[in-house]
């Protein structure tokens, strides 16, 4: 039962109360339906002219990807239990003309709870359509910093116009901007392109589409004023947040038995859920000198089923469908030249190509390296780029070297195959399509919440239980301001004010729980 349903019988039940039947204004009741404003529990939506979410995704458990957002395809884990999980900074975003009421509790990258804290919903089957909208065209690209003074301060992260350029055909363009950047923060050649803590300016020059394009667009730039919808001068700005950590959880109402929210895929994982006490109880850090009074944590489960479609591996033969489970070649005496032709020969055939089965190889030598350059000279990440070193090769005096301790991308298998010859995700498919479920919490940022029994047994009764192949914790801290951008126009001239326009700022993490296979 929702906390709304609760609150709502509750207010009921003292209305029919024996005895209870004095005037209202004299007991302090108020008449049936009046008893508590719905707009308290979770106010009616307001029409939005655009949903700008940008967002810090950090992954911290076993076999998960940007798929599991459901803005992307599933395409391999970027995690491993002996190595630092990969992070990554992403935004979509669009902009609606006219303004859309669907767009005030719209999820982008990051999860949207309710607006009241302490509370819950369940979304299931929640994907469909907006409504009947223009995109609007801001410019070539839309560019976040933190404007700070010096330039060794500043932070810059940029997002392009999707599609970048205008086909010839333009009958039936659909304009949004998304990017993705892993963090960058002492990287010796690129600016960094996230900040906890500080103002985030959303900077854009403005756009003219071509004539015939069925978009509209904002020809002014971010900073401009304009008396015709109340826009003041200056970029829009939001806070980004304070640095979420230390998050820990469990499934007890007390402390007892919590662990860290980075964990091995086999043992000492995440809780299930549905244990002890039937509750999800998660912690974070909160640092006295900060104010937090500008961000809010949301806390979800997302329940994943397994993906019905996978790929064909019942070729034996050398059909284009034939592959084989990964898996590592055995080494006798040493990794010589004969070793490494085998083994490379094999992996052309595996059907899960992102996955590494040997500890000591576990790299990817066309990776994260902002160079491109095979920086393996013993193991650790010499540059201080943040990224990997290759690792996984031979020295100088033909020492064999174990990949740096931050970089083995590649040891987690994505995908089994199964007798039917089918190759599927581990844990569930991580995309849209695969998403059963999901329970939503919006909690004060005070460092702890407990996710009652009650909407955990909800979520559990929203689907078929049998279907659950994987369950996965989302855990975000954002701030979430209404913007204004300047007049936008159509393609014959007619204006639109659709202000107010949504602006998020996101830290979010992703663990796995753990789940019965």
């Amino acid at each position: 039962m929702t906390n709304r349903r609760i609150l709502l019988l509750a207010a009921l039940g003292l209305l029919l109360l024996p005895g209870c039947a004095r005037d209202t204004g004299e007991a302090g009741i108020k008449p049936i339906g009046v008893g508590f404003d719905p707009g308290e529990l979770f106010p009616g939506p307001e029409k939005r002219g655009g949903v700008i979410d940008l967002v810090q995704v950090n992954t911290r458990g076993t076999n998960l990807d940007f798929g599991v957002t459901g803005f992307f395809n599933s395409a391999g884990a970027f995690t491993s239990p002996g190595s630092d999980p990969f992070d990554a900074v992403l935004h979509w975003g669009w902009f609606f003309s006219p303004a859309l009421l669907a767009a005030d509790e719209y999820s982008a990258i990051s999860p949207k709870g309710p607006d009241l804290p302490g509370s819950c919903f369940v979304q299931a089957n929640s994907s469909g359509p907006l409504g009947t909208f223009k995109t609007v065209d801001v410019g070539d690209e839309i560019v976040f910093t933190n404007a700070a003074e010096e330039e060794a301060d500043r932070t810059r992260f940029r997002v392009t116009r999707t599609p970048q350029d205008y086909p010839l055909n333009t009958s039936s363009v659909f304009i949004y901007y998304i990017g993705t950047q892993h963090v960058v923060s002492d990287d010796p050649v690129l600016s960094p392109n996230w900040a906890y803590g500080q103002d985030i300016q959303m900077q854009f020059a403005g756009a003219l589409p071509p004539e015939n394009a069925p978009v509209a667009s904002i020809p002014l730039p971010s900073d401009a004023a304009d008396e015709e919808v109340g826009k003041a001068a200056g970029h829009p700005t939001v806070f980004s947040p304070h640095e979420l950590g230390g998050i820990s959880v469990s499934n007890r109402v007390d402390d007892d038995g919590q662990v860290e929210l980075r964990y091995a895929p086999t043992d000492g994982g995440l809780p299930n859920f549905l244990g002890n006490d039937g509750v999800l109880h998660v912690s974070w850090d909160i640092d006295a000198e900060l104010d937090y009074s500008d961000s809010h944590v949301t806390v979800s489960i997302l329940l994943l089923r397994a993906d019905d479609e996978g790929g064909l591996v019942d070729d034996p033969f050398g059909g284009q469908d034939f592959c084989l489970p990964a898996e590592a070649l055995e080494v006798e005496t040493t990794r010589d030249e004969a070793w490494f032709a085998e083994y490379n020969y094999r992996k052309e055939f595996w059907c899960d190509t992102g996955y590494e089965p040997d500890a000591e190889i576990g790299n990817d030598e066309f990776g994260l390296d902002n160079l491109g350059e095979d920086t393996c000279h013993n193991g650790e990440d010499d540059n201080a780029d943040g990224t990997c070193d290759e690792g996984g090769c031979y020295d100088e005096d033909g020492v064999w070297l174990l990949p740096d301790a931050n970089c083995a991308r590649h040891e987690l298998q994505t995908k089994v195959c199964g007798g039917d010859g089918m190759c599927r995700p581990v844990g569930g498919d991580r995309t849209g399509d695969g998403h059963m479920a999901e329970l939503l919490c919006t909690a004060e940022d005070n460092g702890d919440f407990v996710v009652p029994a009650d909407q955990v047994a909800e979520l559990m009764g929203a689907v078929d239980t049998n279907e659950i192949v994987g369950a996965v914790l989302k855990v975000a801290r954002t701030s979430e301001v209404l913007i204004e951008v300047p007049t936008v126009r159509d393609q014959i001239g007619n204006t639109d004010n659709i202000n107010p326009v949504r602006l998020r700022a996101s830290q979010v993490y992703h663990g796995r729980f753990d789940w019965g296979e």
